[in-house]
């Protein structure tokens, strides 16, 4: 049978008789179904926003690393500090991190005398020369569905606050 026979045998089938259109609603019903079940069955995802401070004052340029607690061989999310030690992570097809609990690493470099690391080329200079020192700080952190506000004080209290 020739591809274009097929399809017209297909067609009737599927178009005149009785037992065709139940073929019908049926093939819709399951099509639909789908579609319902890829807009709403899918992992619960967080937007994570906050400020990563040291003593109270913002740190730029920390790098935070988000590892899922409940899968170890789930996706790993970073993030950078912006200006204000403002953070956003997030996985953009998904339109957050999903939902659960995370292992949050939180690293910054000083220099030798505790004062803030120049930014840029002359910071990661500092740094290959090992004249700046790493400071490393991990967290707990519960992501929730929608919107998550978090603070990481890198300071003597090491504890991480969800607003």
């Amino acid at each position: 049978m020739t591809r274009k026979r097929v399809q017209n045998v297909i067609r009737r089938f599927l178009s005149k008789s009785p037992r065709g259109l139940l073929w019908t609603s049926y093939l819709r019903f399951l099509w639909l179904g789908g579609l319902v079940c890829l807009a709403g069955c899918g992992p619960s995802s967080g937007q994570v926003t906050g400020k990563v401070t040291l003593n109270g004052h913002p740190v730029t340029g920390a790098k935070l690393v988000f590892e899922s607690k409940d899968n170890p061989e789930a996706i790993i999310y970073y993030g950078v500090t912006g200006l204000g030690g403002v953070i956003q992570v997030d996985d953009r097809s998904q339109g957050g991190i999903p939902v659960g609990q995370y292992k949050v690493t939180v690293t910054h470099y000083t220099l030798k005398d505790a004062t803030p690391l120049p930014e840029g080329e002359q910071g990661e200079v500092l740094k290959q020369e090992g004249n700046a020192v790493e400071h490393t700080k991990t967290f707990d952190q519960d992501i929730s569905a929608g919107s998550n506000t978090v603070r990481f004080e890198l300071g003597e209290s090491n504890n991480a606050q969800k607003d």
